[in-house]
């Protein structure tokens, strides 16, 4: 009886623990956008997009959690243990046309996520 209870706890500790990480969301664009404006740059999150998505994750997982934040996904066909996901949108606020691009490289060899990290880009369309 002793062996059930034992393992019953680690069970019950690991379904808390995957519980409390799925607790945290992942940012979507203007989430992201606005910690870039605040930051100047993409430490911010890459920081929150980790603490969302943290080491071990299954890859599968971290895809769907990244789409149901707005972002679209794909994975690369030379290289199968990456997948690259993207959050798109324009934007008139200064009186151009941004094009604004956030992407999103999941690093998951075996199937886990081992890194995530993020890069930002905007294309400028019509007056500066």
């Amino acid at each position: 009886m002793p062996k059930h209870s034992a393992l019953l706890g680690l069970a019950c500790a690991l379904v808390w623990s995957s519980a409390a990480v799925a607790g945290v969301p992942v940012p979507g664009f203007r989430e992201l956008e606005g910690g870039y404006a605040k930051s100047g740059g993409t430490g911010e999150a890459e920081r929150r997009l980790a603490e969302a998505i943290p080491a071990g994750t299954g890859v599968g997982d971290a895809q769907a959690m990244l789409i149901g934040a707005g972002a679209t996904c794909r994975s690369e066909h030379r290289a199968p243990d990456v997948r690259h996901c993207l959050f798109h949108q324009y934007s008139l606020a200064d009186g151009a046309a941004d094009d604004i691009r956030w992407a999103v490289r999941l690093d998951a060899p075996g199937g886990h996520v081992r890194t995530v990290s993020v890069d930002r880009s905007v294309d400028r369309h019509g007056p500066n």
